[in-house]
């Protein structure tokens, strides 16, 4: 059995075309860019412990630890995916025993804090 040998173009010979976006990609047009400086380069789980660790005596609700993390103008539909990934976040924390949850959608690092606010 004989086997033909094949030749690969070069790419010497070709160019790329290189095209702008026609759409912002979906991370774009997300809660990501609405992240505050100081956040930019954490993942939001790592961001949601800073906030906790931060206040560490504090027993914080959501929008607390929402408005210590994004910007003050965040659109409403934007914010509603990021409230509803935060509260994953923390709910999974909570399980996980990361953190420790006190009144419904309240969150601390300290269980002291938490079970006090228990009531």
């Amino acid at each position: 059995m004989k086997y033909k040998r094949v030749s690969s173009s070069t790419s010497r010979n070709k160019t790329k075309k290189l095209t702008p976006p026609s759409q912002p990609s979906k991370k774009d047009s997300g809660w990501q860019q609405y992240i505050r400086e100081e956040y930019s380069n954490t993942s939001l789980p790592e961001a949601v412990y800073a906030v906790l660790q931060h206040q560490a005596d504090a027993v914080l609700e959501i929008p607390a630890i929402m408005n210590a993390i994004f910007a003050d103008k965040l659109p409403q539909e934007v914010g509603n995916k990021a409230r509803r990934q935060v509260t994953n976040i923390l709910s999974n924390g909570a399980l996980k025993n990361k953190w420790y949850r006190g009144q419904p959608g309240q969150y601390s690092i300290s269980k002291v804090a938490a079970k006090t606010n228990v009531g």
